[in-house]
């Protein structure tokens, strides 16, 4: 399947007053250029808008090439953490609002918000990246909460894709693969009849 994402073109005032980004295709399949094709960004969102790395010189490299790409980065380390202090680390990495509930729930809420740029992302940016460094340990120690928190980025990454947001969450993770695959869903009916003119 071909990924259809976004990246800023130029930025206009919308009606509100409140300024909006046009966006394009941040990977065209029709073009010539096939170098598209060999950036890391294609290489991440392809198949999976999360994924462990497994070596801190990986990390560093990946995120160093996708700043270089325009895309926001994020990072916080959850080494040591407990579930609530994980909650406080997104919360002041994507600038919550002070009522932030700080449960799986309201999470998902604030991460749907992230997708929609409505907090802690910026549409200038190709994209968003979140880096979660020493998620191994708490992984390891949380099990549930750790992989809730996958699925979460993944059903809120492709919200994201919809609106032309690619997010990316990268997991440092060494030595590990526990994990239960991320992002599925059921086959929904669809029942919405189009409106006709």
């Amino acid at each position: 399947p071909v990924l259809i994402c976004a990246v800023p073109r130029r930025a206009e005032r919308a009606p509100s007053g409140q300024s909006a980004c046009v966006r394009q295709l941040l990977f065209d399949p029709i073009s010539s250029d096939r170098q598209q094709f060999d950036r890391v960004d294609w290489s991440l969102l392809r198949d999976s808008p999360v994924h462990q790395v497994d070596s801190v010189e990986l990390l560093d490299l990946t995120l160093a090439e996708l700043r270089r790409l325009g895309y926001l980065v994020v990072e916080f380390d959850a080494d040591g953490l407990a579930p609530e202090a994980l909650h406080d680390a997104f919360a002041s990495a994507f600038e919550f609002p002070e009522w932030y509930g700080g449960n799986l729930d309201a999470l998902n809420d604030m991460l749907r918000d992230v997708a929609l740029f409505e907090r802690g992302a910026d549409p200038s940016a190709t994209g968003t990246v979140l880096a979660i460094r020493g998620f191994g340990p708490f992984s390891e120690e949380h099990r549930e909460v750790a992989q809730a928190i996958l699925d979460l980025w993944a059903l809120q990454a492709r919200t994201g894709l919809v609106v032309g947001h690619p997010m990316i969450l990268l997991v440092a993770v060494p030595d590990s693969s526990w994990f239960a695959p991320v992002g599925a869903s059921p086959v929904l009916h669809f029942r919405r009849r189009p409106a006709v003119e």
